[in-house]
């Protein structure tokens, strides 16, 4: 009995000691991939469709994300421009004080195309694998008359995105996969479908923009697709990934105003292999980590996070088997603490100047960091400016995303509404994986390979001899006028 005793001891002790190890390897070695800060940048234009000629203002705004704060940095910020086909147009170096920058571009007179592409860039981002630029699209008005012919060129190509939760089905248990249908045309009936084309589900639910997700038990040895039919009769066909036949899969919902609840769920060939091995799930973001153990040792463990533990705005779901090795992951956001000051914009009564307005502005927050702002003047009502991002999603989703090119705006413009949280929800699950990947974490941290900069360093000899003391050097920029004392 002494014997056993002392076996289960130790073997508890060691399971514990390895728990430990295996958490704080999982944390250093997060922490060490972040340990350099990241730049996240927002480029406020004057607007968003320009016509050939006219003169793009655009002013840049830095972020810490890590902390959560502006960025106050002292960088170069290098800009280009680039047409349609990927061609530099031009190109600039602006100074950065205080974590902003403000620049112009004149667009070319003859320039062709539909659309130009604004890049903005650090020398020290060059450090990361993940590119942390900033790339925003302006539209180009053409002059000449538009046909029918040119707007259906210019209408969007329908798209079925599909993506299971946590980035793979398994065979023999419930899964989750989410989608989102792009197009012009409107949906009449989205099916599921084996590959004798027998229908699985049909009627499955989606919303005005297409957005929507289901739920069902897939077999190993079949194969399944989405089949949308839109109201003009066109259709539209999407393959699902083959189910695993072994393997764990996972189902969230982020709904609840307090917490966060995970389904962690498998089916009973994996659970004889596993034996009630533990897995461990890994809240994440920006160099901070926490980890939960989990025993996988029936078809479905539920873990309950609370919203006040997580970070604000976008985190990240990581699950690893017993050896560490990453088999799932989500994307989710936290608008629960996200805090957003409201501000108001009113016209002085008592104007002193003609040529100028004077603008109070008024931000309501308790507490706040050193506010920025820039403003962009319009006529009422112009269709000149429509932009794609804002600067919330910059900064709070876009780092994270392999592909940020889905409009977010809609939905951090309106976070009090449900319906908004759950289709930014489904939007966030089929976008799978972060742009993250393990392996770089765990082998490949980033090293300081280029410097940040700030300014110029020029030298050279004035050859006309100066007679007087205390004189001042006047610097003039040919290529972009400007001067510099």
């Amino acid at each position: 009995m002494l014997r056993t005793l002392l076996f289960s001891t130790l073997f508890v002790s060691q399971l514990v000691v390895s728990q430990d190890l295996q958490n704080h390897f999982l944390k250093n070695i997060y922490a060490d991939y972040f340990e350099l800060n990241r730049e996240s940048i927002f480029v406020h234009t004057n607007k968003t469709q320009y016509l050939p000629g006219e003169t793009v203002w655009f002013t840049a705004h830095f972020y810490d994300r890590q902390n959560d704060l502006p960025l106050l940095t002292n960088t170069n910020l290098y800009c280009s421009l680039f047409d349609a086909n990927g061609q530099k147009l031009t190109s600039a170096v602006l100074s950065v004080d205080d974590g902003m920058a403000s620049g112009n571009f004149e667009l070319p007179k003859d320039l062709k195309g539909q659309k130009v592409f604004l890049k903005s860039e650090t020398a020290w981002m060059q450090n990361f694998i993940e590119d942390d630029s900033s790339v925003i699209t302006l539209q180009i008005a053409q002059t000449e008359d538009t046909d029918i012919g040119n707007i259906q060129k210019n209408r969007k190509k329908e798209k079925i995105t599909l993506m299971p939760e946590g980035g793979h089905l398994v065979s023999d248990t419930q899964n989750t996969v989410g989608f989102v249908i792009q197009g012009d045309a409107s949906i009449s009936d989205i099916q599921l479908l084996e590959e004798r084309k027998n229908v699985v589900l049909s009627r499955i639910s989606a919303s005005s923009s297409g957005i929507g997700k289901f739920e069902f038990v897939p077999a190993s040895d079949k194969n399944y697709s989405v089949e949308v039919t839109f109201r003009d009769g066109k259709v539209e066909k999407a393959t699902l990934p083959k189910a695993k036949p072994l393997g764990v899969a996972l189902s969230t919902n982020s709904l609840f105003p307090d917490k966060v609840v995970l389904d962690i769920k498998t089916n009973t060939s994996t659970l004889e292999q596993i034996g009630g091995r533990d897995y461990f799930v890994a809240i994440h973001r920006d160099g901070v980590l926490a980890l939960k153990v989990l025993k996988m040792s029936q078809n479905q463990q539920s873990l309950a996070i609370p919203k006040s533990k997580l970070r604000i705005g976008m985190n990240i779901i990581s699950i690893f088997d017993h050896d560490l090795n990453p088999i799932l992951e989500r994307l989710i956001f936290n608008e629960a603490k996200l805090k957003i000051a409201e501000t108001t914009v009113k016209k002085e009564r008592k104007q002193t100047t003609k040529d100028s307005i004077r603008l109070k502005v008024q931000l309501f927050a308790k507490t706040h960091p050193r506010a920025r702002m820039s403003i962009s003047a319009l006529p009422l009502g112009t269709e000149s400016m429509n932009p794609e991002q804002s600067v919330l999603t910059q900064f709070l989703i876009a780092p994270y995303l392999k592909n940020s090119k889905s409009d977010f705006k809609k939905y951090l413009d309106n976070l009090e509404d449900r319906v908004m949280q759950y289709q930014l929800d489904n939007v966030l699950l089929t976008h799978g994986w972060s742009r993250y990947d393990w392996s770089d974490i765990f082998i490949n941290p980033p090293e300081v390979l280029s410097e940040a900069n700030h300014g110029f360093s020029i030298s050279g000899e004035i050859e006309t001899p100066i007679t007087q003391k205390n004189q001042e050097l006047v610097l003039f920029q040919k290529s972009k006028p400007n001067i510099y004392q």
